[in-house]
């Protein structure tokens, strides 16, 4: 409301305060830190003063009308320059404009420059134009925030196109690569005569671009299933984390020549109140990036601990780490670190995680060095328990 434009409905009530009231000034003041404002006023050209000259100050503290017959009598205001020196106020009343949640805002009042007293009667109409002032200020408050949630509507809206076009191009690249991939292999064991071990080779082509493929469309599956309205529901069970985790590690298959990845546990932690399977899919993603991105070997870590509070896992790799640049975009949908086409991926993987981390109420960090490596740590909330060995 501070430093608006002059508006009717606030216009006709101090029109109609000076007339009923019969003072040459009429204000509707509004008070912040340092001053007092007038949304409207009558028969004053300035537009504020200091908060510590204003008599609304002191009205606006009371609950009713606040009235001062003789400026030049009180020992509150005989000194203050608005009585001193122009306007030469001899007279104020005025009441506090309350809204709704009980705030005092600001007062309606009206001002004369000779010593007199409001009747009866006119301090009654005063107190009734000081509540439409406050029901007026409370329906501009109304269609501001309307048009605030109009506008922040139509930024979602725009966000949601936004997305959905982006999603809908990267899909299409993403799809069309496999796809072409498995068209041409088709093509070829169709129009071309081959040697068993030709033939073999093509099928395996076929099979890795239809693996491709699968976790592609399963990537954009729960990506979908994440931003659908109300979002995903976790299926929340108690979960005694170090069986599960061995078994999640048993079915995993790394890469064919690399060893399994290596368990430490740093700690027995108590049972979490977790979905398995989405906590199963967060792990194989980061087992999966692990090794994708170590393309020379070296171990894969996975460690368990745990602190007052969480639940900490960890997938260590010493693979080609990623540049701060790298580090700060790893989340971001279909983003990849690495462009080439010798790393295979969607660049959806870790948004995923992220989104499934953060559903469950835990944090993602992600720490990398170029060269050396990448360590992804997951912090799941978990009921206090005292921690095991290590």
């Amino acid at each position: 409301m501070l430093d608006s434009d002059a508006e009717a409905e606030f216009d006709a009530l101090t029109q109609a305060a000076s007339l009923v009231c019969q003072a040459p000034i009429s204000l509707i003041s509004l008070v912040d830190a340092h001053r007092q404002w007038f949304k409207s006023r009558q028969g004053l050209e300035t537009p504020e003063t200091p908060r510590d000259l204003a008599f609304c100050a002191h009205a606006i503290l009371d609950g009713d009308v606040f009235e001062v017959p003789d400026t030049t009598r009180d020992l509150r205001f005989h000194d203050n320059p608005l009585v001193t020196q122009a306007p030469d106020i001899r007279f104020y009343a005025g009441v506090p404009l309350t809204l709704g949640d009980g705030s005092r805002v600001g007062t309606l009042c009206v001002i004369d420059r000779v010593p007199r007293q409001l009747t009866a009667q006119q301090r009654e109409i005063l107190r009734h134009l000081g509540l439409a002032a406050a029901h007026a200020l409370e329906g501009r408050r109304a269609r501001r925030l309307e048009r605030q949630l109009a506008e922040a509507s139509a930024a979602a809206q725009a966000e949601v196109r936004r997305f959905r076009d982006e999603f809908v191009a990267a899909a299409a690249h993403e799809l069309r690569t496999p796809m072409t991939s498995l068209m041409g292999f088709a093509d070829l064991l169709l129009t071309r005569d081959y040697t068993p071990e030709e033939q073999r080779q093509n099928l395996e082509r076929i099979q890795r671009q239809t693996a491709h493929l699968l976790a592609l469309t399963q990537d954009m599956l729960d990506l979908a299933s994440l931003d659908a309205r109300g979002g995903l529901e976790l299926a929340r069970v108690p979960l005694d984390v170090v069986p599960w985790l061995r078994e999640v590690l048993q079915d995993y298959a790394p890469p064919e020549g690399r060893a399994a990845p290596r368990l430490q546990l740093l700690a027995d932690p108590a049972p979490l109140q977790a979905d398995p399977v989405r906590l199963r899919q967060v792990v194989l993603n980061l087992l999966s990036n692990a090794y994708k991105y170590s393309p020379d070997g070296g171990p894969v870590q996975v460690s368990l601990g745990r602190t007052a509070d969480s639940v900490v896992l960890t997938v260590r790799d010493q693979g080609l780490g990623m540049t701060p640049e790298q580090l700060a975009r790893v989340t971001e949908r279909f983003y990849r670190a690495d462009r080439s086409s010798e790393i295979p991926g969607t660049g959806l993987g870790m948004s995923i995680v992220q989104d499934l981390v953060r559903l469950h109420g835990g944090q993602l960090d992600i720490a990398s060095t170029p060269g050396a490596g990448t360590t992804v740590t997951v912090r799941l909330p978990a009921p206090a328990a005292a921690a095991g060995p290590g």
